[in-house]
């Protein structure tokens, strides 16, 4: 990052769930199952890791122009979330809900 070099932290679905919530916590706060930090200098900032499940793959796919951020222009695929990922503690940004999809103008509420 330091070099300017995209992150791009997705999932490797269908073999895991695509989750970037989860991704972003992981990347943020880098914790084991048994709690502890794992390479601690390699955690990220809750911007980077925004930055690196939107932007990041935009720009590895070179779709940056098309999608990965809110542009005229763009298309406007987005989730709706019930807090600021950038406002809540780190440990909380993976239990945020979602409340649901807007996907090629369509409005898809999250199930449950």
């Amino acid at each position: 990052l330091r070099l300017g070099v995209p992150l791009s932290i997705h999932s490797d679905e269908p073999v895991t769930p695509i989750a970037p919530l989860f991704a972003m916590w992981c990347a943020v706060n880098r914790l084991t199952h048994e709690g502890r930090v794992l390479g601690p200098q390699e955690r990220i900032t809750p911007e980077q890791a925004l930055h690196a499940v939107t932007m990041g793959p935009a720009i590895s796919l070179g779709l940056d122009g098309e999608i990965g951020s809110l542009a005229v222009g763009k298309r406007a695929d987005i989730a709706v979330l019930a807090d600021d990922p950038l406002s809540v503690a780190p440990e909380a940004i993976r239990d945020i809900a979602v409340w649901g999809t807007v996907t090629g103008g369509r409005v898809f509420p999250a199930d449950g």
